[in-house]
């Protein structure tokens, strides 16, 4: 889903909004947080019907300020091109009592979990070209496109990719999905800087498990592997939660933007204080030997290994 709250003056929730999403519990719930606290919301996904359905559930809401709006923009951000959704940016700004995009937050994903051994091969190419198109093409294209156009007319704005705490630190079944959120990361590293220069503040938010009807059907097609280090090891978040999280730390602009406790250690938070970088670091570098010796562990008790051919 992307979000883009579109020009509401004073502060972030004065704003307008657009998110991006695939009419998910979570951006639900943003948009009902950023819709409730005034803001302007354009919400896009491919399905027409089920993005009339979420703006009538959100404007039953109570505003607590005047101005509130909320509109729907269909587009299927897995097979868009990047100038398409810059000139959805600016049919958004057109709608009456809307204005220019201010926030853009890009949000479409897919995640199956397979192992790569056992798995047919045209299953792991499906696999791949949905969520390569999706979550990594996809959360690009539309954070190029709407730097562009927030840069083009000098007033700079927000841009956020939701990635994945999978995009930090991954486990077996998530190889294909992990590959997909590093990518986010990769994105920021390089384009931090860049952006600033031009007045978009660029970020990523990396939530854990959230409790979701569609997270609840993944878990039933997780390899067991899969499933147990999920369960062990990942807080499943509500989706108001997990939303309220993702709008403090685009109010904040956060760079690296976490909800769960494991992620939020393995983030980059450099203070220019070198002697306590360096103790982070250092802290970083055992939890993630910690996690290889346990994701090593779990492999061996839970993945059986293939019958060799004669």
């Amino acid at each position: 889903m992307l979000l883009a709250v579109l020009g509401i003056g004073g502060g972030a929730c004065a704003l307008h909004f657009l998110i991006q999403w695939l009419v998910c519990k979570r951006m639900l719930s943003l948009a009902k947080l950023c819709y409730t606290k005034g803001a302007k919301v354009t919400i896009v996904a491919r399905t027409k019907k089920k993005l009339e359905q979420a703006c009538e559930e959100v404007r039953k809401i109570q505003s607590e300020t005047p101005g509130a709006k909320i509109q729907n923009i269909s587009m299927d951000v897995s097979s868009m091109r990047s100038a398409h959704f810059a000139e959805l940016m600016t049919e958004a700004a057109q709608a009456e009592g809307f204005g220019r995009v201010d926030v853009v937050v890009c949000n479409a994903g897919t995640g199956v979990a397979k192992l790569l051994v056992g798995t047919p091969l045209e299953q792991i190419d499906e696999l791949m070209d949905a969520q390569i198109s999706t979550n990594l093409l996809g959360s690009l294209r539309c954070a190029s496109a709407a730097a562009q156009v927030m840069a083009s007319d000098g007033l700079g704005g927000r841009v956020c990719i939701v990635s994945s705490a999978a995009g930090l630190i991954s486990l077996p079944g998530y190889a294909v999905y992990s590959a997909t959120k590093f990518g986010h990361r990769g994105f920021l590293a390089g384009a931090y800087h860049e952006l600033q220069q031009h007045g978009v503040d660029l970020s990523v938010y990396y939530p854990g498990s959230i409790e979701t009807p569609g997270f609840e059907h993944e878990k039933q097609l997780m390899p067991t592997v899969t499933s147990r280090i999920e369960s062990s090891c990942s807080d499943v978040s509500k989706a108001d939660d997990a939303a309220a999280v993702l709008l403090a730390g685009i109010e904040k602009g956060t760079k690296e933007i976490t909800n769960e406790l494991l992620p939020s250690l393995v983030v980059d938070h450099p203070t220019g204080f070198a002697p306590l970088d360096a103790l982070v670091a250092a802290v970083t570098q055992c939890i993630r030997a910690g996690w290889s010796t346990y994701l090593r562990v779990m492999a061996r008790q839970y993945i059986s290994p293939v019958s060799r051919s004669a």
